[in-house]
Parts: structure tokens; C-alpha cells; sequence
């Protein structure tokens, strides 16, 4: 399938994906620094990094997470900077060990046939109605509702009938 090239800002759609994934990877990065650091032990007198953290998540919007870590590299505060580096070692480490390359290909996979399935129903449906007498619209409803009966209330409602 051709791709124009200005799609997505002259990135291919895998280089557009891939810089999707380097962004989560640097949130995944943040919240595993950011538990680290509530689940140590501190003392009263320790930086509190993870309200300055927060605080320079919440001040700084990510758009690249490659420029919102250097501005956090820059930062003032050595424990920032540290968290920095800290950051750029478990994005890495989050990539090659722990992320399931395979189960988001398969996941996407099959949800967007479920969704391309469920829309082009709704599309079809929406249509055929559409050019219908309202007494065969009554009829495709019921036949609908009954496609939709599980088998143990179509036997309830043969026991009835």
C-alpha cells in the first residue's frame, strides 16, 4: 500500500508508531521511578522527588519524550536529573525485556477486525433500513433480536410458545 510521504510529517507509519511507542515507553519509565521512589524510605529532610516529578510532568507537557527528558536533564536539581537518567535506563529496559511486541500486533489485529466487522454492520443496517417499508423494518428488528437471543432463551421462549 502506498503511504504519501507527508502523511504524517514526512514519517513512515512505522517511524510514526515508533515514536508513539518511545513516548509510552517514557511514561511507563516515569510511573515505575515515580512508585520507586513513594515505596523508599525516606527522612524528613529528603528532596521529595516524586511532588517535584509530578509537578514537572504536570508543568510540562510531553509532545517528544526525547525533549522533555533533556529539559529534565537540565534541571536544577540534581535529584531530577538523576531521576532523569534513572528514566532513560527503564524505557530501554521496559523495550527489550518486558514488552510484548507480539501481543500488540495480535491485539490490534484483532481489534480492529472486531471494529471494522461491528462498524460495517451498523453501516449496512443503517442502509437496508433506510430503503425499507417500516413493516420490513419490524421484521429485520425481530430477526435481529432473535440472532441475538443466547440458545438458553430461544429454548425458554420454544418451552412458552
Amino acid at each position: 500500500m502506498f503511504v504519501p510521504t507527508d502523511s504524517f510529517g514526512g514519517m513512515t507509519p512505522e517511524e510514526k508508531a515508533a515514536d508513539a511507542l518511545k513516548k509510552l515507553f517514557t511514561f511507563v519509565a516515569i510511573r515505575t521511578v515515580l512508585n520507586e521512589e513513594e515505596e523508599r524510605e525516606k527522612e524528613p529532610d529528603d528532596f521529595d522527588l516524586s511532588t517535584e516529578l509530578k509537578s514537572f510532568v504536570d508543568e510540562n507537557p510531553m509532545i517528544r519524550s526525547d525533549e522533555w527528558l533533556s529539559k529534565l536533564l537540565r534541571h536544577s536539581a540534581f535529584e531530577m536529573r538523576a531521576s532523569a537518567s534513572r528514566i532513560l535506563e527503564l524505557r530501554e529496559e521496559f523495550a527489550e525485556e518486558d514488552f510484548k511486541w507480539e501481543r500488540v500486533q495480535d491485539d490490534v489485529l484483532q481489534s480492529m477486525k472486531k471494529d471494522n466487522g461491528e462498524l460495517m454492520k451498523n453501516y449496512m443496517i443503517a442502509n437496508v433500513f433506510s430503503m425499507l417499508k417500516p413493516s420490513e423494518c419490524l421484521l429485520l428488528n425481530l430477526l435481529s433480536l432473535c440472532n441475538e437471543l443466547s440458545e438458553n432463551d430461544k429454548k425458554q421462549l420454544s418451552k412458552t410458545a
